[in-house]
């Protein structure tokens, strides 16, 4: 098997344990995170994964044009805090594929306390 073929079942399979919530579950769980910074993106898909474990979100940056995507994990006192990021992707569905790669990467590694 090839690499491209097994980096396409490794997103689809990502992408299956990745659960798309609402803005609205997204804002209430990520309350008083957002930066003055955060008005340059207008945020698409929101994410979760393993019972709200990890959120995510996708986002297209309005003055660049490109998209982002943003892994949320809690801090020591249970609060949504930024955890990983990676910015100037070319399309929305990079974004999405590369949030749902980390997303799992750090569940299935148990790295969840730890990468908050």
């Amino acid at each position: 098997m090839g690499e491209a073929r097994r980096r396409r079942q490794r997103e689809e399979e990502a992408g299956r344990r990745c659960k798309e919530i609402s803005r609205a579950r997204f804002n209430l769980l990520s309350m008083g995170t957002r930066s003055p910074m955060a008005l340059r993106c207008e945020e698409l898909p929101w994410w979760s994964i393993d019972e709200e474990t990890l959120i995510g979100v996708v986002g297209r940056d309005r003055v660049d044009d490109d998209y982002l995507w943003m892994v949320l994990a809690r801090d020591r006192i249970g609060r949504f805090r930024c955890a990983a990021v990676d910015t100037y992707l070319k399309s929305r569905q990079v974004a999405e594929r590369r949030l749902w790669i980390e997303m799992t990467k750090v569940v299935d590694d148990g790295e969840v306390a730890a990468f908050g």
